[in-house]
């Protein structure tokens, strides 16, 4: 077996030394370390050859949007054995999008209207809405956005939403319109969005929600 003194002859023992030594040599320069003195390699880079490998290349991955979720909707969500085996974006995808809201043009980054949109989905989700449902927020949003409604025409509003809560749930129609503020007040995101413009005075908007509040509460999401 090859011992470390035959590999680095430095490590043996000197030579003993004799009566006549004959002139020590210039040393010879030093061998170069197998770390040193080297030419660096240069530097491999991969090229993109598949189609999703060049469109990665021209449009990198955002940098991802952190939307403020109340604590109690996250809570509601957690519980929620549904919510984990669907994703509200894809589901509202053909109604919640940029083209939807008008968006495809605007200067918001991409990132930050892809956070918003996807948290508009789920809070959709939230509420129980079905795709028909989003369509008569979003009339309704338009009619009040096209026209602002004066405090006459949101009264007259009031009184036919009124009155269409009593044609539905008869002599539960009082505690019907509760559970429907109740409902849209556990989100104050939800909260904000009604009171814009008008829009939760439309008596469209205040039986749908009404209709959400009593599916919440026959499903034991609203006590």
């Amino acid at each position: 077996m090859t011992d470390a003194a035959s590999l680095y002859p430095s490590m043996s023992q000197p030579a003993a030394a004799t009566e006549a030594a004959p002139p020590r040599a210039a040393p010879a320069p030093a061998a170069p370390h197998y770390m040193q003195d080297i030419a660096e390699p240069e530097p491999v880079t991969h090229q993109a050859t598949t189609a999703e490998e060049k469109a990665a290349a021209l449009y990198p991955e955002p940098e991802a949007v952190d939307i403020p979720i109340p604590d109690n909707i996250a809570e509601l969500r957690k519980a929620d054995d549904l919510r984990g085996m669907y994703d509200p974006a894809k589901t509202f995808g053909d109604v919640i999008n940029e083209r939807a809201f008008g968006w495809e043009n605007d200067s918001v980054p991409p990132a930050q209207r892809a956070a918003v949109l996807t948290e508009l989905a789920n809070m959709a989700a939230d509420l129980g809405m079905s795709h028909s449902d989003v369509r008569t927020l979003r009339t309704v949003g338009d009619v009040c956005n096209a026209n602002p409604p004066s405090d006459e025409t949101r009264l007259q509003w009031r009184e036919e939403a009124v009155q269409r809560l009593n044609e539905t749930y008869g002599k539960d129609a009082h505690q019907a319109y509760r559970d429907a503020v109740r409902f849209a007040q556990r989100d104050p995101r939800v909260v904000k969005i009604l009171n814009e413009g008008g829009r939760g005075d439309h008596p469209d908007a205040v039986l749908m929600l009404a209709r959400l509040a009593r599916q919440a509460r026959m499903q034991g999401k609203l006590k």
